[in-house]
Formats: C-alpha cells, structure tokens, sequence
C-alpha cells in the first residue's frame, strides 16, 4: 500500500504535466478544447489492480461554455483521433530520448546512435471527420513527430499526405470473384 500511495502521487503529477501538455497539442490541432485528467484512488485491497490503485479517466470540452465529460463519450472519430495525436506527441515529447535528442534537432543522428532505433507510430485514418485547416494542422503534427520517430501514416487527404516523405497507393481488387 505504501509503494501504491507513492506511485499514485507519482501518476497525478505525471497526470498534471501531461494535461498542460495536451490540451496545447489539441489546440495546435485546430481543436480549441479543455483536456484535463481525473484520477480517483481507492485504498481498499479489493480495489487494487496491477498498474495501481487508481481510475484514470481524460475528460474533454470540445465547444466554449461546455462541461467536461469522458473522452469516450463525446469525442467525434476526428476529435478522438487529434486527441490521440496530441497524447503520443505529448508522450513522445517528453520521453527521456526525445529530451536527449534535443528539442532543436530532434533528427540529430547523434541522439539516434545513442539511442539505437527509432520507434514507430501508426495512425490509421487519422482524417476521420476532418479537413481544411484541421487537416492541415494534423500533417504538420504527424511530420513533426516524425523528426524523432517513424510514422506510418493512412490517409486520404492531401492536406495530410503532403508532409509525408514517402508515399504508398494500397488498392483493393477482385480476382477470381474474391
């Protein structure tokens, strides 16, 4: 219980960092919203999991003057996408290689030798419900992580796949009646 205590005060600092962190990503992201963490924690033995003793749960306000409610509920499929670009970004932002690469030039081929591979992140329609400006502001978002990390990205606007170094048509066809 006492190592559950201090690894939860831990996860709320970490939940206070991280909540600053997104909401300046999704408001990047052409999404003016408040994005905060809650955590409830419970003592009782019958509670305790193996990542802890807390609930974690992002709650979101997507439109001015609304009340924030669970991301899961009220998220449209392009805000619940933005939001996840803007959590691995923020993520990836503060993961001690990123740090050690450095914020100026995190493509340093220095930083990649010390920290061997880069990781790779998939998005798989990230322009769901999105275009315009929004689409925009995704592709910048997707080619500034991949500075640091390889991103694999499926999409089917130009607005996104401009950013992109690489290019991949995937088609699908019938042969043989299949």
């Amino acid at each position: 219980l006492r190592a559950a205590r201090q690894f939860s005060k831990k996860r709320a600092d970490a939940a206070r960092r991280l909540e600053k962190l997104v909401e300046a990503e999704i408001n990047d992201l052409a999404m003016k919203s408040t994005f905060r963490i809650e955590m409830t924690s419970s003592e009782e033995e019958g509670n305790w999991t193996p990542s802890g003793i807390d609930q974690v749960v992002y709650m979101i306000s997507t439109n001015p003057g609304e009340p924030l409610r669970q991301l899961e509920h009220i998220a449209s499929g392009g805000e619940l996408s933005r939001v996840m670009l803007a959590l691995k970004a923020s993520v990836e932002a503060e993961s001690p290689r990123a740090r050690a690469i450095g914020a100026k030039d995190p493509a340093s081929r220095k930083g990649r030798e010390k920290w061997g591979t880069q990781k790779t992140m998939v998005f798989d329609e990230i322009d769901t419900g999105i275009g315009g400006r929004a689409a925009e502001a995704v592709g910048r978002k997707l080619k500034s992580l991949a500075r640091s990390s390889q991103v694999l990205c499926v999409t089917h606007l130009p607005q996104i796949a401009t950013f992109g170094d690489h290019h991949y048509v995937i088609e699908k066809k019938a042969s043989a009646g299949r």
